[in-house]
């Protein structure tokens, strides 16, 4: 898997939410648009294709670390970290209220 450090204006989303985190992009990935660990609340964000984006509290640092070395983003997403752990909608476009999955 590829991966670049992306310009979070790039991806349209309030920028003071995270301006002080490196995201990496993916480049080969039709769902994951980048990922990012913060330092701050220790959790991992996940930006998706679409716009939204969504924190996961409880994943780990190696969560994070996996998911950029993956060969399948998405296969890992799915099934280490999408299926297993507690996620919250932190943004999306028109959307102003968080939602949790």
């Amino acid at each position: 898997m590829s991966i670049l450090q992306v310009d979070i204006k790039e991806i349209s989303i309030p920028v003071e939410n995270f301006s002080k985190i490196k995201f990496y992009k993916f480049i080969d990935s039709s769902v994951l648009h980048s990922c990012a660990w913060s330092e701050d609340q220790e959790a991992l964000i996940v930006v998706f294709n679409s716009g939204a984006v969504w924190l996961y509290a409880d994943a780990t640092v190696e969560h994070f670390n996996n998911l950029k070395k993956a060969q399948s983003a998405g296969k890992y997403f799915n099934t280490s970290i999408r299926n297993t752990l507690h996620g919250s909608l932190i943004f999306k476009k028109g959307l102003n209220l968080v939602q949790e999955a």
